[in-house]
């Protein structure tokens, strides 16, 4: 949906979010308070691979192919300047 969003031209985005903006107002009250809780709490001692884990379990509209490969992507840089540092 996000790959279709940015091949709208600005005027096409406007009126798309607009209309979510209009379905949002018209939910029943349960189903924003539903995905309020529906956030999975941070446990103590959480490595990267767990908290890639919540947060695929909290947002289930992410892409997980392009959330692993941007993960896997900042992981291999951060293991990077690390070994640079030391």
């Amino acid at each position: 949906m996000l790959e279709l969003f940015e091949h709208l031209v600005p005027e096409q985005q406007d009126r798309l979010i607009a209309f979510a903006e209009f379905l949002g107002e018209r939910a029943p009250e349960e189903s924003g308070a539903a995905r309020q809780t529906a956030v999975i709490p941070r446990p103590d001692g959480e490595t990267v691979t767990m908290a890639i884990r919540r947060l695929v379990r909290t947002y289930p509209m992410l892409d997980r192919r392009r959330l692993m490969a941007e993960a896997s992507q900042f992981m291999a840089q951060r293991c990077k300047a690390m070994r640079n540092a030391e």
